[in-house]
């Protein structure tokens, strides 16, 4: 489990969680807007929340380890949200392959001129 501070606060999750939400918010753009994002909390009288976050490019978040405060299976207690990519990495394709998908398209185009 891991402690995440938070608006002064601290908040207790998953190992797995968290590491979904690091990688969401370092994944955010410069020029990216606050996005709400509701993740499963251990809450103060033992049961799990969903709790929502407003995250942005400039957020810094602290995590450390945290003592296992909740009994159970740490991945049924804090299930990973599905928390969508804010960034896509381009890769380069080989020079057959987009000769093929090129003409591909193009008898795609020609098929559809053809009616």
């Amino acid at each position: 489990m891991k402690s995440i501070t938070y608006a002064g606060g601290a908040l207790v999750t998953g190992d797995a969680v968290t590491a979904a939400l690091i990688e969401f918010v370092t994944g955010l753009g410069p020029d990216s807007s606050q996005v709400a994002v509701g993740i499963p909390v251990l809450q103060a009288d033992g049961t799990i929340a969903m709790q929502t976050l407003l995250v942005g490019p400039s957020l810094q978040l602290l995590t450390a380890e945290a003592d296992e405060l909740a009994s159970g299976d740490e991945n049924e207690l804090f299930a990973v949200p599905d928390i969508a990519p804010t960034t896509y990495r381009a890769a380069a394709e080989s020079a057959e392959a987009a000769a093929s998908e090129t003409q591909r398209f193009n008898d795609a185009i020609s098929a559809v001129d053809s009616m």
